[in-house]
């Protein structure tokens, strides 16, 4: 093996030569060393630097000790692993000055082990715990290639750009973090995570670049039992979709910059728990011909079309949820689609809702606190409702009327007043909370927040100085 020496500045020592038998690169410039008559001195020259080389080289073989007992390590995957941890200098890639690149001991130390799974694996390739390692330019798919049922495959921090079929079951394929970990797609046309196994886990990860029609950053086709966790999914036709999958749990993952979020095809009994699919092109969430599935605690915001949207989707429950600011469509939208239970939401667009089926938009009324901070579970917080809380138990005294049929919300939830006469909870007094106090009036209902003249009744006085008081000429 040619070894190149350098100076401390990492720059080709003036007498190494070049030329394409060059492979490493290591400091061979004013190395302490041993001299002659049993001292030390400072030497210079290429047998300086290959000793660097070699000694790395034992760091691997004794690292590897297992697989060497067992004649599963030879010098070919020494070699490999020196050339491929090495850090890079001159032209981009081997070139005749400098080979490979900078012997580093430390990434190929680092590299050896896998203290986190089965499987380790980085930019440059993969390794088994004890094992060989292997180059490869496409490592996680060859990983997987390579794995076996129930391991798991720790990949490294780092830029991966490939398309990666995942066809065993129980692996685990964990990344060090979305926000280190990134995988674009090699070819735009295809998913970037494709599971066709059941019991697949993936959680870590940035995934990118799969833009051709239909196509997702994880993508889930006839898998079930799998668990998709703390990625993140943008630039991509669709964030994270899956197609005739059930019993899957998708929780944390943020579907963000994709023209689909989160998109359930022709499944059922899932879990989509405290994801974000905001700034999409379509939809946020949305579940077509699929059944049986719960949506809780996710954020679908400022959407091109519908926060979640339901399309021949039957007996699905959604909790817990906010959908705000998707303002050209609905916050959320229901086609086709009946016996869904919607309780406990938050629901803050131009056009909140639309429902041309038969579905609940309520539980019985419960103790609280609900979704705003009030007292009572019952239905939704809608940001246009206009109806008030008589009763004080953050419950509106009127039903919600949602657009499209005859479907209401029979228990919506009422923010309390935090400014006095705020009647319709917008944090700030308006004409229209001097018209919500006319209604009360009307009724004959007594309400504390719309008494603002403290006489014990709510009356026209109270609409007139609530008025006053939005246009600043009296405080209350």
């Amino acid at each position: 093996m040619a070894v190149t020496a350098t100076y401390l500045n990492n720059s080709r020592a003036s007498f190494s030569p070049i030329g394409p038998e060059v492979e490493l690169a290591a400091p061979g410039v004013n190395i302490m060393s041993t001299a002659s008559g049993d001292g030390y001195g400072n030497l210079s020259g290429t047998s300086q630097a290959a000793p660097h080389v070699a000694g790395t080289a034992a760091l691997i073989i004794s690292s590897n000790l297992p697989a060497v007992n067992g004649d599963g390590i030879v010098n070919e995957d020494v070699r490999l692993q020196l050339q491929s941890t090495a850090q890079d200098l001159g032209d981009l890639g081997k070139d005749d000055t400098y080979g490979y690149g900078l012997v580093n001991a430390f990434i190929t130390a680092a590299a050896i082990s896998c203290d986190c799974g089965d499987i380790c694996v980085n930019e440059t390739g993969w390794w088994r715990d004890g094992g060989a390692f292997n180059a490869s330019k496409t490592s996680i798919q060859d990983t997987m290639n390579n794995a076996s049922s129930g391991d798991t495959i720790c990949v490294k921090g780092g830029s991966y750009t490939e398309n990666v079929d995942i066809v065993t079951a129980h692996l685990t394929l964990a990344g060090e973090g979305a926000e280190v970990v990134n995988v674009g797609a090699a070819y735009s046309g295809d998913h970037v995570f494709e599971v066709t196994a059941n019991h697949v886990n993936i959680s870590g990860f940035n995934v990118t670049g799969a833009t051709g029609i239909g196509k997702a950053g994880i993508y889930l086709n006839g898998a079930d039992h799998c668990n998709i966790s703390d990625n993140i999914a943008s630039g991509n036709w669709g964030g994270v979709y899956m197609e005739d999958s059930s019993n899957n749990i998708l929780p944390n993952n943020t579907a963000s910059g994709n023209y689909g979020g989160i998109r359930l095809y022709f499944s059922s009994d899932n879990i989509l728990l405290d994801n974000t699919a905001s700034n999409n092109d379509g939809d946020g969430i949305g579940l077509y011909d699929s059944s049986n599935n719960t949506l809780t605690g996710n954020t679908a915001n400022s959407n091109d079309y519908d926060g979640i949207y339901l399309k021949f989707s039957s007996n699905n429950r959604l909790l817990n949820n906010t959908a705000s600011s998707n303002d050209y469509y609905y916050g959320i939208e229901l086609c086709y689609s009946s016996d869904n239970l919607i309780y406990n939401n938050y629901w803050s667009n131009a056009d909140n809702a639309y429902d041309d089926g038969s579905n609940q938009w309520n539980t019985a009324a419960t103790d609280g606190p609900n979704i705003i901070g009030g007292p009572s579970i019952g239905g939704n917080y809608w940001s246009d409702y206009t109806g008030t809380d008589p009763e004080g138990d953050g419950l509106g005294n009127a039903s919600y009327n949602i657009a499209g049929g005859g479907n209401f919300d029979y228990h919506p939830l009422c923010p309390s007043a935090s400014v006095k006469g705020d009647l319709n909870g917008d944090g700030a007094l308006t004409p229209a909370d001097a018209a919500i106090a006319l209604v009360i009036a009307a009724t004959g209902v007594h309400d504390d927040a719309a008494d603002v003249s403290g006489d014990g009744a709510v009356t026209s006085l109270d609409a007139f100085m609530i008025l006053q008081a939005a246009a600043e000429m009296v405080e209350l």
